[in-house]
């Protein structure tokens, strides 16, 4: 389990769209400081272990104050980032997330892409076989 989990959760069963806890709500709610790099925007940002904690149960991080040591969090499961041509596909995955979720297992986004990228590949792999064997049937 990562230290973030308590991030994880607290955002799976928020019922907004938006939260935009302080530095030191989270540091409670995590029952630790948070590092230094979290004083700096790119820290929220990168990929990573902790950026699991929001991006898994489907949510980013829209802006970050370091000055005021404020982040602000929002649901991501509009696909409102995703271009026109992959809009269906995020479509399929919101579906397939909101079924999963309803089983009670989130899941994250990039993990049904992933596994939707992954099937693509073998069924283009297996046309291609199929009609090479066709082409050797007609040889």
């Amino acid at each position: 389990m990562s230290k973030y989990q308590p991030l994880s959760d607290h955002l799976a069963h928020l019922q907004g769209d938006q939260w935009a806890p302080t530095f030191h709500e989270l540091e409670r709610m995590l029952g630790f400081g948070l590092p230094k790099g979290a004083h700096k925007t790119g820290w929220w940002t990168k990929d990573g272990g902790h950026a699991d904690a929001w991006s898994e149960p489907g949510w980013r991080v829209e802006r970050v104050d370091p000055d005021k040591e404020v982040v602000k969090f929002v649901r991501d499961a509009d696909g409102s980032e995703t271009s026109v041509a992959d809009q269906d596909f995020a479509e399929d995955d919101r579906l397939i997330r909101r079924q999963l979720q309803i089983a009670g297992r989130p899941v994250p986004v990039r993990n049904v892409a992933l596994a939707g990228g992954v099937l693509a590949v073998f069924v283009g792999a297996a046309a291609l076989a199929a009609r090479a064997l066709l082409r050797r049937r007609r040889s």
